[in-house]
Order: structure tokens, then C-alpha cells, then sequence
């Protein structure tokens, strides 16, 4: 597929860019053909599409850099990705011999637009730094498998909506920020002075020792607003509150960091180096809410135990205070819809 991109100067401190491409990705599931499928074709509910066309993705990108200085420019770029052909359920009525059976065909389309601002900074003394910002705006016609069936039930065979994508984020903010000591001449940290013995003459000398030689701390700090989702009016009724993924998850924060030192070793004439790393995700074990209940909107209460439609179920059983204290210790210690705690991991790697 075609693949085009190209940039040029515009003064002595300034860069132009463009890019334009289409990709086409092979479909991911239900395009394998199932001959047992077709010969119980009138047991089965759906049935895979072996004719199913590849997506089609096309790029287009436009930016601009300007240098601040000789080790740091600044950057801004605008995009937009549209994916057509995208898989979805569809509905054969009056076929042999099942007469209303589900299949897949291209149908949906998406598109991702928005722009991103980026600061750089390059490797200056013992510091480099990359920040950046990104407006992002997903929207497309794919609905769920479940919901496209409730809509075809219904009558809406062919209903298209523009709706806010599952992986729709807002905002987003990044921010690596890397501080390392060098080796050899570049190496400017801390430093002691021993006396050592030279076991050939045994004449003692003064030794430098660089402490913090091959020593870095790498900062990964994210920020992101929270995905969309949709609200439902109950637990016993899926009936849509507001628009269909029109409610958003609270915004996460995260920061992981990665503590690493390289030690030289000889073996004859070449220098081998072994790498110690400490990594630790999530630094501040902050519990991010990644999803939620659609009615509540709460990552640890579904709305059952205060729902008019289920206080019946719940007075019918032999001790209901005990059912609500026992069911809300479980949905208190619910853990499932809350990001990893802090994570910390011990490596090491030999490079020779």
C-alpha cells in the first residue's frame, strides 16, 4: 500500500512534515470458514465470513519543530486515522435453511483525530527529558456484539450512529524524564579517594573511585482522562441513561520508575558489562478506577442492594441485613475494576 512522507526546512531553526499512508490489516476473527458451521446451519445462531474483505487505514499527519536551543525544540503535529471496512454482525433473513441466522461483513468505520504538542530535550549534563500533550477525538459506528443483536431484534438492521470509541482518550499527558551519570571523562558525580597497595611493586597510590559511574533514574509519569462508558437506569433494566458511551472514567495517574547501573567487568581484552535494574510500577500504588458500574458509577457498588426492583429478592431471603452486610464486604473488597498496585521487579542482564 501506498507510503508517502517528507519534510524540508523552513528556516535555520525550523522543520516541516508531512506523511500520508493506508495500511490494510487482514480481519482479526470470523473470517475463518467453518464447514461444520454450514452444515448445521440451521442449529447455529451465526456463522463465519470467509469472503470478509482486509480493513483499510488510512494516515495523515502534518507537523512542525522548532529548535529552542542546541539541545532542546519544541514540536506540534495534527493527525487523523480513518479504519473502514470494519467488521460487524449482520442479520440474513428468509435464508435455507435457517430462516434468520447472524453472520459478519464490513460495515463500520472509525476515525481518530486530534494533535499532540511535544517538548525534547536532549542529553544535557546529566539530564534528558520528553514531554508531551495529546487532544485526541475517537469516534466510529461499531457497536458491541450484544448490543448490535438487541438492534436488530428491534428492527435497526442497518441503524449508524457516530458514538465515542472504547479506547477514546481525551486528554493524555506524558512526561520522561531520565537523570544519568556517564563513564570514563564524562562521569562529573560524586567520587572518594582510597590508597591502594600495587601488588607487583607494593607502592601505594592514590585511587579515584567514580561512585555513581553507569548509575541512572528513569521517570515515566503519565496522566490520562478515563474512557468512555455507558450509563444504564438499573441492574434488572439496560435501558440507556443519557447517550450510548456518553458518561467517562475518572482520569488516572501513574508513575513507574526504573533504577539501573552498569558494571564493567574484563574478560581478557574486551570489556563486558553487567546490568542491575530495579523496576517499580505505579511508585505512589495510587488505585486508578478502570471501569465501573453502569449504574452507579462506582468501581466497587453495582446498585444492587439500593435498586426498588430488587428489594423483593433481597426481603425474601432468611436474614436480609446479613445478605447486605456480607454483599457489601464483598463489592468493598472488589478489586477488579481498579488499576495493579505497586509492582517491584529485580533484573539483571549481561551484555558482552
Amino acid at each position: 500500500m501506498p507510503r508517502i512522507a517528507f519534510s524540508f526546512p523552513v528556516g535555520d531553526n525550523s522543520q516541516f512534515k508531512a506523511s500520508y499512508d493506508i495500511i490494510a490489516r487482514r480481519p482479526s476473527s470470523s473470517w475463518q470458514a467453518n464447514y461444520l458451521g454450514y452444515l448445521y446451519m440451521s442449529k447455529m445462531s451465526s456463522i463465519s465470513n470467509p469472503n470478509l474483505k482486509p480493513e483499510r487505514i488510512t494516515n495523515y499527519e502534518l507537523g512542525f519543530q522548532q529548535a529552542l536551543n542546541s539541545s532542546s525544540a519544541v514540536s506540534i503535529s495534527a493527525y487523523y486515522k480513518e479504519t473502514r471496512d470494519l467488521i460487524q454482525l449482520v442479520q440474513y433473513a428468509g435464508a435455507d435453511p435457517n430462516q434468520n441466522y447472524y453472520s459478519y461483513d464490513n460495515l463500520d468505520f472509525k476515525t481518530i483525530k486530534g494533535f499532540t504538542f511535544s517538548y525534547d530535550l536532549r542529553q544535557t549534563k546529566n539530564v534528558r527529558i520528553n514531554a508531551n500533550y495529546t487532544l485526541q477525538y475517537a469516534e466510529g459506528t461499531g457497536l458491541s456484539s450484544s448490543t448490535m443483536t438487541e438492534l436488530i431484534k428491534e428492527g435497526y438492521t442497518t441503524l449508524k450512529m457516530l458514538n465515542p470509541i472504547s479506547d477514546d482518550r481525551r486528554h493524555e499527558i506524558k512526561a520522561n524524564v531520565d537523570f544519568r551519570y556517564g563513564s570514563g571523562s564524562k562521569y562529573n558525580g560524586p567520587t572518594i579517594t582510597r590508597v591502594v597497595t600495587d601488588p607487583e611493586t607494593g607502592e601505594q597510590r592514590k585511587k579515584e573511585v567514580k561512585l555513581l559511574e553507569d548509575f541512572g533514574v528513569n521517570f515515566m509519569v503519565v496522566a490520562q482522562s478515563g474512557r468512555p462508558y455507558t450509563k444504564q437506569f438499573s441492574m434488572t433494566q439496560g435501558t440507556i441513561v443519557g447517550s450510548y458511551r456518553g458518561a467517562r472514567l475518572p482520569w488516572g495517574f501513574y508513575c513507574n520508575v526504573i533504577v539501573d547501573k552498569n558494571w564493567p567487568i574484563k574478560v581478557g581484552k574486551r570489556t563486558t558489562y553487567l546490568n542491575t535494574a530495579i523496576t517499580v510500577n505505579n511508585l505512589f500504588d495510587i488505585r486508578n478506577v478502570v471501569g465501573v458500574f453502569a449504574v452507579t458509577g462506582s468501581p466497587t457498588d453495582n446498585g444492587y442492594l439500593t435498586d426498588p426492583e430488587t428489594q423483593a429478592v433481597i426481603n425474601s431471603y432468611l436474614d436480609p441485613q446479613s445478605f447486605r452486610d456480607l454483599y457489601t464486604i464483598y463489592m468493598s473488597n472488589a478489586t477488579w475494576n481498579y488499576s495493579s498496585p505497586r509492582h517491584i521487579k529485580l533484573s539483571l542482564s549481561y551484555n558482552f
